[in-house]
């Protein structure tokens, strides 16, 4: 199969890897700088010039940040070019409630970020010929979020629950996504979910690390879980 990756980021990296190894033909975008692929473009997504090799593509893999993406109107002209499959990476951020959500849950984004994901999911939707994963926080070789929050204090949400997704977790999701499917939305989450403190300090600890401390409130958020038993995430957190 054809497919572009837009964009060759951390995650997308990896991915375009482990697609080449299915012999599978990809093209990477790249803004930034090249990545070193074999195949890679340059792709500036406030151009509204697309390169040829993506637009001849079966099936596109979009995972540029809300940041990248910044502007609702941008992502809406670019998608008018395509009539293909189109698999987006978005995030838990679209739930902004508290308590259990599933791909039933209607989201309620309380961010920017997550206001503008869900509008470019809702987009997608309604096209058809669409597949949405919502990825919790991603972790993987020496990203983690335990590092950036050792030594921070006055930490909220001390007993919220957990919702993290490996790098290797997602990509096994993409790929079971390449194949034709009924489910349009998915939640890509670790099933389990300790508690913020309780696991963020544990990480620090094994890996000789600042503790995080955490303020005394009693603010619980969201756990995200999925409905689709194919698609459980149960590896043991690092």
């Amino acid at each position: 199969m054809k497919i572009s990756i837009i964009a060759l980021g951390w995650l997308g990296n990896s991915l375009y890897d482990s697609l080449v190894e299915l012999e599978h033909k990809v093209v990477g975008t790249y803004f930034s700088g090249p990545k070193g692929k074999f195949n890679e473009v340059f792709f500036d997504f406030n151009d509204i010039k697309i390169p040829e090799e993506i637009l001849n593509s079966q099936l596109i893999i979009f995972n540029l940040t809300p940041t990248s993406i910044q502007k609702f109107e941008k992502f809406e002209q670019f998608i008018s070019n395509f009539s293909q499959e189109i698999i987006f990476i978005s995030s838990t951020s679209v739930y902004g409630q508290s308590g259990k959500v599933t791909e039933q849950t209607k989201p309620e984004p309380m961010t920017k970020n997550g206001k503008l994901l869900l509008k470019c999911e809702e987009l997608l939707l309604a096209r058809g010929s669409s597949t949405v994963i919502r990825a919790g926080g991603l972790y993987g070789d020496d990203r983690h979020p335990g590092k950036s929050l050792s030594g921070k204090t006055e930490i909220k949400s001390a007993n919220s629950p957990l919702n993290l997704t490996s790098q290797v977790d997602l990509i096994n999701i993409i790929l079971k996504c390449l194949a034709p499917s009924h489910i349009d939305v998915i939640n890509a989450v670790n099933e389990n979910h300790p508690s913020k403190k309780e696991y963020y300090q544990d990480y620090c600890r094994r890996n000789s690390l600042s503790l995080p401390e955490y303020a005394d409130d009693t603010t619980i958020s969201k756990q995200v879980d999925t409905i689709f038993p194919v698609f459980k995430i149960s590896s043991a957190l690092p």
